[in-house]
């Protein structure tokens, strides 16, 4: 069902370990101290399969589709050729559909949680990135 993980920081790339479960569930083996060390990175998630069919936000199938985004708060549920569903057990971050192979899964990519703060007497706005705290 995988072919390949890696982990993607600013610096480096690194294939990931996976295990897998009697259950039909994998396991990724990541770094905590790396995750530790940065705020920012990606998992990039290549599968044997390819995707058909993606759960969208308003939690209806679609079809695949090249570019497709789930944000942090929707539905990141796939299903490949195989009859394979993809899920997460958390939902942290943001999955990009690379192509009908591969999807990266971003954790504090820039301005995907913009805080915008007002200051000074002419009200110049500063933008900020909230950075979520990863603990897996």
């Amino acid at each position: 069902m995988l072919s390949s993980v890696n982990l993607i920081s600013a610096n480096s790339r690194t294939q990931i370990a996976v295990i897998k479960k009697d259950n039909g569930k994998f396991k990724l083996n990541l770094d905590q101290s790396f995750i530790e060390q940065t705020d920012k990175f990606e998992v990039e998630i290549v599968f044997d399969s390819k995707i058909k069919k993606i759960r969208n936000h308003d939690y209806e199938w679609i079809n695949f589709r090249k570019g497709f985004v789930a944000s942090e708060y929707a539905p990141k549920i796939f299903q490949l050729e195989s009859s394979f569903f993809v899920q997460p057990n958390c939902n942290f971050g943001i999955w990009e559909v690379i192509n009908d192979r591969t999807i990266l899964w971003k954790f504090n990519p820039d301005f995907s949680a913009p805080l915008t703060d007002y200051t000074g007497k002419q009200n110049e706005k500063i933008i900020n990135q909230a950075v979520r705290k990863i603990n897996i």
